[in-house]
């Protein structure tokens, strides 16, 4: 079976269990947020036509480094993953 292929969108959290893809909306654009502990959106993996007319992110839950990253984010404060060597952030928070 061919892979289905994926790429990486922005999800605008938008309510409920962090880990379940429901609770996110994609968005067409980066978000303005960016540092705060309330999660505010996710870069997260998007499977075209995985629901047809619903643009949620595909899989069942995120991934553990997804989770660990918004668990970092409540406590941080801080758009997630943090370091010096890294060159795309996944969480954005808000105030």
């Amino acid at each position: 079976m061919p892979a289905v292929p994926h790429y990486r969108r922005w999800f605008n959290y938008i309510g409920g269990s962090t880990s379940s893809p429901s609770s996110y909306i994609y968005s067409p654009a980066a978000p303005s947020c960016r540092n705060g502990s309330s999660l505010c959106a996710v870069y997260g993996i998007y499977i075209p036509d995985i629901s047809p007319g619903i643009n949620i992110p595909g899989g069942a839950t995120f991934s553990a480094n997804m989770q660990n990253y918004i668990s970092n984010l409540f406590s941080t404060g801080l758009a997630q993953p943090t370091g010096v060597l890294i060159h795309t952030i996944y969480v954005y928070g808000k105030s």
